[in-house]
């Protein structure tokens, strides 16, 4: 669970006689400031910090008419390369314009109808912050390791049949993945549980078990794979919701294609036949990823880092004091991270993008000069 969210609807004063227009479920949402630019290497979000994709954008950009990437999308040629790439059949797909759409969609076509939302927790905000808006009560499931999440998930499903389970793996806050017989096993207890299981593959290609094909076994499995963190498409949004072929025929109805740009649809197509250069660029991120672990249990032994297969390194400093300090002295060199606060539990925890070699050499440079409180 995380701490901002709203506990008590209020409807915007001044409204009078539009209120009776307002859904006030939408109100237990978090109103979100607009992002703005810092001017710091953003190692916060967890994007792809890495050239690649500029560089792939460049090449793409000399041989494509901008007029040509303003019309309505053909989505054909990118989902024939997203069939070859991930060995996923057409019909067991749906292309959406980021995985945000496709977790708002999802809970509002098919949460709501389910006994509750069975949520793996710390997660991705967003999950909780729909499934109120969706009028979908949150059971949160506290995750810190692999086995005992399945057991606490196990039970829970055995006492709230027909539920909407969520899982993040590898988490999107600590970075812990489950393994293959892990997936396996939970997703026989959602069809015992007559349970629909929703994972979130965000991170999946930097550790832990491919599952993308885990829905082609179980018809009650989903997958949700951002190109966020994997391809650098945070800003051009583009996800992938992978289900039996009866799940995508119903989601397909809400039009979750529809916002996918041409652009975002050709310079996807483009990536994904280029997918050996993001495999190596990913690769040099895992070894920045594995270089931060080592150097943060060097320079702290007192400091807890966890074994992260996402595309970061999370880190419980044990004090907020410890992490505020750090997060000054890596802005005066130029960095910023997240903090995790927001999500309870984790005050004294810290998130650190990994990025290539040459930002990883620079990140280390200024980890290393760092003398906070915490030492």
């Amino acid at each position: 669970m995380y701490d901002n969210v709203a506990k008590e609807p209020r409807v915007p004063s001044g409204w009078d006689g539009l209120s009776r227009f307002v859904d006030e479920r939408r109100l237990l949402a978090p109103a979100h400031a607009p992002r703005r630019p810092h001017g710091l290497v953003n190692l916060s979000n967890n994007v792809l910090v890495h050239p690649v994709t500029e560089r792939l954008f460049e090449r793409f950009a000399a041989t494509h008419s901008p007029m040509g990437l303003a019309g309505y999308p053909e989505l054909a040629p990118v989902k024939e390369a997203i069939s070859e790439v991930y060995a996923l059949p057409p019909q067991a797909f749906l292309l959406t314009a980021g995985s945000d759409l496709a977790i708002k969609e999802l809970l509002f076509s098919m949460g709501a109808r389910a006994t509750c939302m069975i949520l793996q927790t710390p997660n991705y905000v967003g999950y909780e912050s729909y499934a109120r808006q969706a009028g979908v009560e949150v059971v949160p499931v506290p995750h810190a390791s692999g086995q005992p999440l399945v057991d606490d998930l196990a039970a829970e499903i055995s006492a709230r049949e027909g539920s909407l389970v969520v899982v993040t793996t590898p988490n999107p806050v600590h970075g812990m993945a489950l393994s293959s017989a892990q997936l396996e096993g939970l997703a026989r207890h959602c069809r015992e549980g007559k349970c629909l299981l929703v994972l979130d593959a965000a991170y999946m290609a930097y550790g832990g078990p491919d599952y993308s094909c885990l829905p082609m076994e179980h018809d009650n499995v989903v997958v949700i794979r951002s190109f966020s963190k994997s391809h650098g498409f945070a800003g051009l949004r583009a996800a992938l919701v992978i289900a039996d072929p009866a799940i995508t025929s119903y989601l397909a109805r809400a039009n979750l294609e529809t916002p996918i740009s041409e652009l975002t649809a050709r310079f996807l197509e483009y990536c994904l036949r280029h997918e050996d250069e993001f495999v190596a660029a990913r690769r040099e991120l895992i070894a920045g990823r594995e270089r931060m672990n080592a150097l943060l249990r060097h320079s702290a032994p007192h400091w807890w880092v966890w074994e992260s297969e996402g595309n970061f390194s999370a880190c419980d400093a044990r004090s907020e004091a410890a992490v505020d300090e750090l997060h000054r002295h890596l802005r005066d060199h130029g960095f910023v991270f997240r903090e995790l606060r927001r999500w309870s539990g984790y005050t004294s925890c810290f998130r650190i993008t990994c990025a290539d070699e040459r930002t990883t050499t620079a990140l280390e440079r200024a980890i290393r000069t760092f003398d906070g409180p915490s030492r």
